[in-house]
């Protein structure tokens, strides 16, 4: 894989699938048509989506090559594959990290137009699993902010500047 940043991941790991799709539509569109395609597409999300996305194709690729994954079997991936990257990760992360991890490598099949297991129940029953094992992973609950404080910025604004007005009605 090139070393590229993990906002350029997407497009810019390949595999022979991907290659093969490529290649394919370079012998039916000139380069030109299929570069603006891609050029909107990326485009299509942020650079901090990019990059989150990223990050999640990354731990991807790492657990294939972990597993002696063959190229071929990562994209399209089944869902045998998602199932068996979701258990693997499962309790190590929270279940919302998996999910967003996903959606990176849901996403680069979407950009190489290959087909994601999106409607598999097994993959819903799993993310479930994965939500409950890695509970222990969330944030603790916070206390609300105590009514001295928001009497402290209450006096501390000047209620006749419209700024100072928003704060309070968002505190």
């Amino acid at each position: 894989r090139p070393h590229v940043r993990a906002c350029d991941r997407l497009h810019a790991w390949a595999t022979p699938y991907s290659s093969s799709t490529r290649a394919h539509q370079s012998s039916i569109y000139p380069h030109k048509i299929i570069e603006m395609g891609e050029k909107a597409m990326i485009s299509g999300l942020a650079s901090s989506s990019r990059s989150t996305y990223g990050a999640g194709l990354l731990r991807w690729i790492q657990f294939c090559d972990e597993h002696g994954i063959p190229e071929h079997l990562r994209m399209p991936a089944s869902d045998q594959l998602v199932i068996g990257f979701i258990g693997f990760w499962m309790g190590r992360v929270s279940g919302g990290t998996i999910k967003t991890w996903l959606s990176g490598i849901r996403e680069w099949h979407d950009f190489h137009d290959a087909v994601w297991p999106f409607d598999s129940r097994r993959i819903c029953f799993a993310c479930q699993g994965a939500y409950t094992a890695g509970s222990h992973h969330r944030r603790a609950h916070r206390n609300p902010i105590p009514i001295q404080h928001m009497l402290a910025l209450y006096s501390g604004l000047n209620h006749s500047i419209p700024y100072h007005c928003a704060i309070w009605a968002v505190a």
